[in-house]
């Protein structure tokens, strides 16, 4: 089953929905964020304990190519399509978050 997704351009809104979704039982490890930036990913796992699907992967040792790839098989890994997964990519350059839930459940709570 593909994940639920969606869209957030206020930080505070995507916190909101995440502690929401923990309150409701799902669990963290099936609660991804898709972003490019770094400190603010940070912030939002620090204030919301869940997992990181970052765009910038903390390595920076990567070039931008490996960290372009590294994401894009995590998103293949939650059985996205590379159409998804270009669309996502090129979203999130302009300053949008994406919230990714693998879990039943919350179909039609996002």
């Amino acid at each position: 089953m593909k994940p639920v997704v969606k869209e957030y351009i206020n930080v505070d809104e995507l916190e909101v929905d995440i502690k929401a979704l923990k309150d409701q039982g799902v669990n963290v490890q099936n609660i991804y964020i898709l972003t490019k930036n770094s400190e603010c990913i940070t912030n939002i796992i620090n204030n919301t304990h869940v997992t990181s699907i970052s765009y910038y992967p903390i390595d920076s040792n990567n070039t931008f190519e490996n960290k372009s790839e590294n994401i894009k098989e995590k998103l293949k890994t939650l059985d996205f399509s590379e159409s998804e997964i270009e669309s996502y990519k090129n979203s999130i350059f302009d300053n949008k978050f994406f919230l990714i839930v693998n879990d039943f459940r919350i179909i039609g709570v996002l």
